[in-house]
């Protein structure tokens, strides 16, 4: 085990402690309305929204072992959820370079028509109704004809540990550009970090797409590159991060899945 490696295992150590030693009558949300979450970061241009050709061009050089294990995957793995990881050079802006980052797949399939999906979990709520979420703030910049959002921005502060334990020290906080697409039986949000209050994520950029794959079914699909620092800026090792990426993106498909399930 490297220096770093050990370094942030003794930090999630300590905070799991933390967790254990909290007073089980109080909740999460009771610490997040102690701290304002409104963004601090504002789009500055145009090409602030370029998001969705970078996601699909990174996407579209996915492994192809990746690829056809997701998709060959059986319906009753799909049900419980599945996720596979693995490093990618991805340019998270065009002309600036690439960087080696983790990336993920994760796919879950929710047993309720995407009409009656959306009503319950809109597409543009997908970030407000993650798992572990503490607060945030989201600002919507255009609409369609039926009213529906198409870019938002949204400041996200998620807890980075199982009992959702809120510290600035160890949170994982973003600022996102949102871009969202609409079909008749699907929605797709394509999303980039632009700023992180807490230096916690220097980069984070995917999509989550929902798609009513047949008149009784709705699949969920996160798709994301990332690059996360823990406590004092110390960048995650991909060996570290990967693991952590798969939990925590099966957390966000079954929470979901039980918001709109009841």
């Amino acid at each position: 085990m490297t220096s770093r490696t050990m370094l942030i295992a003794v930090c999630f150590g300590l905070a799991l402690a933390a967790c254990a030693s909290e007073d089980s009558t109080e909740s999460a949300s009771d610490y997040s309305t102690q701290t304002n979450y409104d963004a601090t970061w504002f789009p500055q241009s145009e090409s602030d929204w370029d998001v969705v050709p970078v996601v699909q061009t990174f996407q579209a050089q996915t492994p192809s072992w990746a690829a056809e294990w997701i998709e060959d995957s059986s319906w009753d793995a799909l049900r419980s959820g599945v996720s596979v990881s693995y490093t990618q050079e991805v340019e998270e802006v065009f002309g600036q370079g690439s960087k080696k980052m983790s990336v993920h797949i994760t796919r879950l399939v929710v047993d309720l028509p995407y009409a009656d999906f959306v009503a319950q979990l809109p597409v543009e709520d997908w970030g407000i109704n993650l798992a572990h979420y503490l607060g945030g703030q989201v600002k919507v910049y255009d609409q369609d004809a039926q009213g529906r959002t198409t870019r938002q921005l949204e400041r996200m502060v998620l807890s980075s540990m199982p009992c959702d334990f809120n510290s600035t020290l160890t949170n994982n906080d973003m600022t996102k550009v949102e871009v969202i697409e609409y079909g008749d039986n699907w929605g797709t949000v394509y999303w980039r970090v632009m700023h992180s209050d807490n230096n916690s994520t220097e980069t984070d950029v995917g999509s989550v797409d929902f798609w009513g794959v047949d008149e009784e079914h709705t699949v969920i699909t996160f798709h994301s590159a990332h690059r996360l620092n823990a406590l004092g800026g110390i960048h995650i090792p991909s060996a570290v991060l990967m693991p952590a990426l798969e939990k925590t993106f099966l957390d966000h498909a079954r929470h979901y899945a039980e918001l709109v399930s009841g």
